[in-house]
């Protein structure tokens, strides 16, 4: 029963995360044609076939998600190994030590794909794939990561409470900056991080912890709108220049 329930809290932390990314679009010229916009791209452009505009806003996200991918998972295995040496002192589980392991094997292999696809060139005629292959590691490791709020959180003033929000806080605050550029891949990522931990502070039964899960809420919906504005600002917006662009000139040799 309880998985049902984390997954139901991890379905609301995604629609907070979506919310952010909505009302950012808003808030650009307070038009809801464009939260409507916005949030039908988020769903559709890993599906919709190829279009010069979409093959530029892919190649400028893999360039951009590339650049950083292997500090990003270095950090993350320096991260989980700090964590997991202060959780043991703590709470002493074998858990733990297995939490941890995966998270730093993921992070390796992660670390091993983005060296061969940065070896290989960011190309056209794939990056769709892996687009979506990119979305798809970033949900399972956020999952794997927020099972901490899960499994490690009990008592809000315990040490071990502590570390696990103040490295969760964390972990969804620097992927949601690295993977901004990637909508999808941004939210999920914090759902994902974020859900259990919600689920969690909701059923400990007291003010405070209410308290603390609006607060995590609230960073949720803000991680939203800050990756909507680096969408816009990094990919969509050049994209679009870049397009247009190629068909004035495409007009003008037509008229020559």
């Amino acid at each position: 029963m309880d998985v049902i329930f984390v997954l139901a809290s991890s379905v609301a932390t995604f629609a907070i995360g979506l919310g952010g990314f909505a009302f950012s679009a808003y808030f650009k010229r307070m038009s809801p044609g464009d939260a409507v916009s916005a949030v039908r791209e988020f769903f559709l452009s890993l599906t919709q076939t190829d279009s010069d505009y979409l093959r530029l806003c892919r190649q400028r996200q893999l360039s951009v998600i590339l650049s950083a991918a292997s500090v990003v998972s270095l950090a993350n295995v320096f991260n989980v190994i700090i964590v997991a040496w202060l959780l043991m002192r703590s709470v002493g589980d074998i858990t733990v030590y297995l939490w941890a392991f995966l998270i730093a094997l993921m992070s390796m292999f992660h670390a091993a794909e983005v060296l061969d696809l940065v070896a290989k060139g960011v190309q056209a005629r794939n990056s769709q794939r892996k687009i979506r292959r990119i979305v798809r590691n970033v949900t399972l490791f956020g999952i794997v990561w927020g099972s901490a709020g899960f499994l490690f959180i009990d008592d809000i003033v315990s040490l071990e409470s502590l570390i696990v929000l103040i490295a969760l806080i964390g972990t969804a605050s620097g992927g949601a900056a690295a993977m901004g550029v990637l909508p999808q891949a941004s939210v999920l990522f914090v759902a994902a991080i974020g859900g259990p931990a919600f689920y969690r502070l909701l059923t400990l039964g007291s003010g405070e912890y209410a308290l603390i899960a609006v607060y995590e809420a609230s960073l949720i919906f803000v991680l939203g709108a800050v990756s909507s504005s680096l969408y816009d600002v990094i990919i969509k917006e050049p994209s679009l220049a870049a397009v247009k662009r190629k068909e004035q000139r495409a007009a003008v040799l037509a008229e020559v």
